[in-house]
């Protein structure tokens, strides 16, 4: 029997590190005749998924983490090592959180992030429990970098694969991006949403609406960068509105707190948790997103899926989805060099301008394909048990 685990906390669609996994499935499920799922929750069905839950965890992330970590290998040594259970043909688990898995997904290097932290002080400012979560977390990375053995590491970028050998020494290292839904993200859900939703937000048709997303972290995911820009923008004339896809506060901060002092907020739509974020991009001019840290920005491949023209800085991963000058321009982290990248771009009718170019995006069929031939290749060069 051909069998495949997978490994991490939360095998959803919620989990961003997860999404394109989770939507692999049925292709997955074609070459191997059992789906193991290791997690604490899984909303996940299929005919041939079996879940094998973590039935407790404490609630607290560190806590979480450090239990599900310890949890994880106490199975994996009581089944394969005391009990001598079969060992599946594919183990794969995201990040460190077993050390024993043929294939480990690193979506998240907190080494990387603390450099950015330090590189870029009083800019991502971070409570005392924050840094101990990342001290934890950076704690438990450097362990799985040292002491896993996988027989392939794998990551959302490019940046973040140079990151990982010349940092962490790790080899091999393959490139696999997350993947976007193309039902979902496309042209055609645009032509579809953007009248209707245009109208319902309130935008005219010659409002320049500059787009952003996300679920918190606003400071270091640069809103603020963008409020400044936008307020320059505002200030020359432009009728610039401000469309905030996702949590509407974060952080204990609310909008009014991020933008700049006297900024008109009746220009800031925070939408505020939503499932079709879909729509909401297609009423989207241009996807702004000067983020200070990312591994691979999947609002950022979803945006330009929509057509719409993204202005991204120079983050890790960007360069997977941003061709420059075709679907966008990079951006700096900079409010008055923002505003007058968008200032020339809407000056040249740019703005507005729909492309189809993903960059090297992929879309759910292609992710599928590209996860479905590591598996086998994996397969295939293992020792047979009777050499």
């Amino acid at each position: 029997m051909r069998r495949i685990l997978y490994i991490d906390p939360h095998f959803s669609l919620v989990s961003p590190s997860m999404k394109s996994v989770v939507r692999a499935l049925p292709r997955i499920a074609e070459d191997f005749d059992k789906v193991e799922v290791w997690s604490v929750t899984c909303e996940v069905e299929h005919p041939k998924l079996e879940w094998d839950p973590l039935f407790w965890a404490p609630r607290p992330w560190p806590l979480r983490l450090v239990w599900t970590v310890i949890a994880f290998h106490l199975r994996a040594f009581l089944r394969f090592v005391i009990l001598r259970q079969p060992r599946p043909d594919i183990i794969q688990c995201t990040d460190f959180y077993a050390l024993f898995s043929d294939v480990i997904y690193v979506h998240f290097h907190f080494g990387r992030y603390r450099e950015i932290i330090e590189s870029k002080p009083g800019v991502i400012l971070l409570s005392i429990s924050r840094r101990l979560m990342i001290f934890f977390c950076r704690g438990f990375e450097m362990s799985c970098f040292r002491w896993a053995r996988p027989r392939t590491w794998l990551t959302v970028s490019d940046s973040m694969s140079g990151h990982l050998r010349e940092r962490e020494g790790l080899s091999p290292v393959e490139v696999l991006p997350n993947a976007y839904d193309p039902k979902r993200f496309s042209l055609a859900s645009r032509e579809r949403h953007r009248s209707s939703m245009r109208s319902e937000l309130g935008f005219s048709e010659g409002d320049l609406v500059l787009g952003f997303s996300a679920l918190g972290d606003f400071e270091r995911k640069g809103l603020p960068l963008l409020l400044a820009a936008a307020d320059i923008l505002v200030r020359e004339g432009l009728p610039i509105q401000v469309l905030v896809v996702g949590a509407s506060s974060a952080d204990g901060g609310t909008m009014a707190d991020l933008a700049p002092a006297g900024f008109e907020l009746d220009r800031i739509h925070a939408t505020g948790r939503v499932v079709e974020t879909e729509r909401y991009f297609s009423a989207m001019d241009a996807f702004v997103f000067p983020s200070h840290c990312e591994s691979f920005c999947l609002v950022l491949m979803e945006a330009a899926a929509m057509g719409v023209r993204i202005y991204p800085a120079a983050f890790d991963g960007h360069e997977m989805t941003l061709v420059e000058g075709v679907n966008g321009s990079r951006i700096p982290w900079d409010a008055e060099e923002i505003a007058a990248r968008l200032r020339k771009d809407h000056a040249e009718g740019l703005l507005k301008r729909v492309h189809e170019v993903t960059g090297r995006a992929m879309a759910d069929d292609q992710f599928q394909e590209a996860l479905a031939g590591l598996y086998q290749r994996l397969i295939k060069a293992r020792p047979s048990k009777s050499a």
